[in-house]
C-alpha cells in the first residue's frame, strides 16, 4: 500500500469513528484531567492528580471529581495542607473509579491522554501509589481526539500547543483555560480551585470541536494536500464531499424523477385510449 492510499485509509477511518459517535451520543464521555507537573521531577514519582472531569455527549451534562471538593465535605477550605492531600487524592480516585464501573462500554474521548506520563495509565497508577483498586477502561474504548484530527487534516493542522491554537484559530472563548505550565504554577501556589476550573474548561472544549470536526466547520491550518493529498482517490472524495456536488446530485435525482413520473404517465395515458 503507497503513502497515499495508506493516509486515504487512516482519514476516511478517522471520519467514520467521528460519525459514529455522532450517532452514538448516548454512550460517549468526554475526559479530561489536571495534574502536578510530569516535568522535571527528580524525585521519580508520580505527579498528584488535582482534578477530573467527565462530560456527556448527549445532554452535555459534567461531572467532576477533584480534592477541593472532597476536602470541603472534611471541612478544609482553602489550602489543603500536605499531610492530607493524599487521604483527598485516593478518595477522590475512588469515586472516579466507581464511575467507570458503572459506565461499561461507554466511549471515553480524551486530548493526548495516551501514556503512563499523562493518561489513563498515569492516572491508574497513581490509585495503586495512593493503595486504592482503580477501575480500568479498554483500549478499544479510549478515543483520542487529537489523533483523529491528524489523520483527518494531517499534522500540520495546528502548531504546538495544538489545542490553544486550534481554540485560537476557532475563535473559541478560552475563559478559564490555562496552559500546561500555568497549572503546574497553579499547582505550586496552590490555586485547585483554579486548576479545577481549567479542567472543565478543557473537558468542555472536546466535544465542541468533535462537533465541527463532523459538521465541516473546523478551521486549521491545513492545506487542500495536508488533507487530501494528491491521489485520484483523494481528488474524488474532494468532488464527492462538496456541497455543489451534492446539489447537482439532489437536482440530478429529481429531474430523474419527473422524467420517470412523465414517462409512467404518458404510457398509462397511451394504454388507456382505445
Amino acid at each position: 500500500m503507497g503513502a497515499a492510499s495508506y493516509k486515504r485509509k487512516r482519514s476516511l477511518a478517522a471520519r467514520a469513528q467521528i460519525d459514529r459517535l455522532i450517532s452514538q451520543q448516548r454512550h460517549v464521555l468526554f475526559i479530561h484531567y489536571s495534574c502536578e507537573s510530569f516535568y522535571n521531577r527528580d524525585d521519580g514519582l508520580s505527579p498528584r492528580i488535582t482534578s477530573i472531569a467527565v462530560k456527556r455527549f448527549d445532554n452535555g451534562q459534567t461531572l467532576s471529581f477533584s480534592i477541593h471538593q472532597i476536602g470541603e465535605t472534611r471541612g478544609i477550605t482553602g489550602e489543603i495542607p500536605i499531610d492530607k492531600y493524599d487521604d483527598l487524592e485516593l478518595e477522590m480516585l475512588n469515586e472516579f473509579s466507581a464511575f467507570i464501573r458503572s459506565h461499561t462500554g461507554y466511549n471515553w474521548v480524551h486530548w493526548n491522554m495516551r501514556d503512563s506520563t499523562y493518561g489513563f495509565a498515569a492516572i491508574v497508577h497513581r490509585h495503586r501509589v495512593l493503595g486504592g483498586s482503580p477501575a480500568s477502561i479498554t483500549d478499544e474504548d479510549r478515543i483520542d481526539l487529537s489523533a483523529l484530527l491528524i489523520d483527518i487534516y494531517g499534522p500540520n493542522y495546528a502548531t504546538h500547543p495544538r489545542l490553544t491554537v486550534l481554540i485560537n484559530l476557532n475563535g473559541i472563548s478560552p475563559q478559564a483555560f490555562l496552559s500546561g505550565a500555568d497549572e503546574a504554577i497553579a499547582f505550586e501556589n496552590g490555586q485547585y480551585v483554579t486548576l479545577h476550573q481549567s479542567t472543565l474548561r478543557k473537558v468542555d472544549l472536546l466535544p465542541n470541536i468533535l462537533q465541527r470536526v463532523a459538521d465541516g466547520t473546523l478551521k486549521t491550518n491545513s492545506t487542500w494536500r495536508d488533507i487530501y493529498g494528491t491521489s485520484i482517490g483523494g481528488m474524488v472524495e474532494v468532488i464527492t464531499s462538496s456541497w455543489q456536488f451534492k446539489l447537482i446530485s439532489a437536482v440530478a435525482i429529481i429531474i430523474s424523477l419527473i422524467r420517470i413520473a412523465v414517462w409512467l404517465y404518458t404510457l398509462v395515458k397511451d394504454s388507456s385510449v382505445p
